[in-house]
């Protein structure tokens, strides 16, 4: 399976060193490690004499005071990889639908269980933004809609109003609605995007988010999932590995919660980098830029050079992109990038200025 992120794989293969490697392709929060992570962790050390609480009740309700979301609703796992893996499990759905293009892991899951997937396609003439009635056309006869939101590698959303569209088109139909939303926290307002405010309408809606990409610790594997059936996550519980997120990660996704500087920081740079970025990229003649609500930015090549030719150019300048044509509905023309600070955003810049 492909995954953005594999500085290791670069360095290796090109003969760079790890730390002289600036990646565009991990979609991280430029930011860092937040120093509240830090402090955490080295103010508890000593706790590592200790097993982890296995119902996790104080990581639970720093999550739901930061969500607003119940206490009882929330499931925490090691990172969101294990809780859409555990969720398809129990799940056990015949038969899925899955907005594409979107991270691997979702289909391969399905398809490990015994699912038969189809695809709503997100248009490349409709510049990746999603028809919320044609999406809802589709439900019938599925057991799971699956969406990013917002979406990777696109970067486009669905409101949180036609979310709620697909939630009902889901419950009429008997199926679950999981939605990833990873990056939601990225966006200038995630109550425009963000379907938690449902979840106690629609228990069918299951809602998973990380700490990997937002607050930076994506070595820890930590994540979180929020559904209001209590019956599900009970199955889930039964299923789940006991202590499947280490001590030190629960000191530090608890205190990354708290940090108000550090999210105030971030919501305030990404969003000022962003119309930068988005600026900047669309004055490149030969590069058509699409819009996104989050953290990166789909491109594609308007001369007659592959994606993997650029990317190829970019990892022997130390710069890692992402070659998107990876991803199953996307051209050999199209590639992803992140956005870092802006030190590291102007060189990117300059290096797609010059190769087009």
């Amino acid at each position: 399976m492909e995954h953005g992120g594999n500085i290791y794989k670069a360095a290796e293969q090109y003969g760079i060193d790890l730390d002289a490697i600036v990646d565009y392709s991990d979609n991280v929060n430029p930011l860092g490690v937040p120093y509240s992570a830090k402090e955490g962790i080295l103010n508890n050390i000593d706790a590592l004499s200790h097993y982890p609480d296995p119902e996790y009740k104080q990581l639970r309700k720093a999550i739901s005071e930061y969500t607003s979301v119940d206490f009882e609703n929330i499931i925490v796992g090691n990172g969101a990889t294990e809780l859409i893996s555990l969720f398809i499990k129990v799940l056990k759905p015949k038969k899925a639908l899955v907005v594409m293009p979107a991270y691997s892991e979702y289909q391969r899951e399905l398809e490990i269980n015994g699912a038969r997937v189809s695809h709503y396609v997100l248009k490349r003439e409709k510049d990746y933004k999603g028809d919320v009635e044609e999406l809802c056309a589709m439900v019938q006869g599925n057991d799971i809609v699956v969406i990013c939101n917002p979406n990777n590698p696109t970067g486009t959303a669905f409101t949180a109003d036609e979310m709620k569209r697909v939630a009902e088109a889901s419950r009429i139909h008997g199926a679950y609605l999981m939605v990833d939303e990873t990056y939601v926290e990225f966006t200038d307002d995630m109550s425009v995007y963000s379907s938690s405010g449902i979840l106690n309408e629609y228990p069918n809606v299951f809602i998973i988010r990380g700490f990997s990409k937002y607050f930076g610790i994506p070595g820890l594997r930590v994540g979180y999932a929020m559904t209001s059936d209590k019956e599900l996550l009970r199955f889930i519980n039964d299923k789940k590995d006991p202590w499947s997120v280490n001590l030190l990660a629960d000191i530090a996704a608890r205190s990354v919660l708290k940090d108000k500087d550090y999210i105030r920081r971030s919501k305030d740079f990404m969003s000022s980098e962003r119309r930068f970025m988005a600026s900047e990229l669309k004055k490149i003649d030969k590069l058509k830029v699409y819009d996104s609500v989050c953290n990166f930015f789909l491109c594609e090549i308007l001369a007659d050079i592959p994606a993997k030719e650029i990317a190829r150019a970019a990892v022997k300048k130390g710069l890692l992109i992402r070659d998107a044509s990876t991803f199953k509905y996307l051209g050999d023309k199209e590639f992803r990038v992140c956005i870092k600070l802006r030190k590291e955003n102007q060189l990117l810049l300059d290096f797609l200025k010059g190769v087009l």
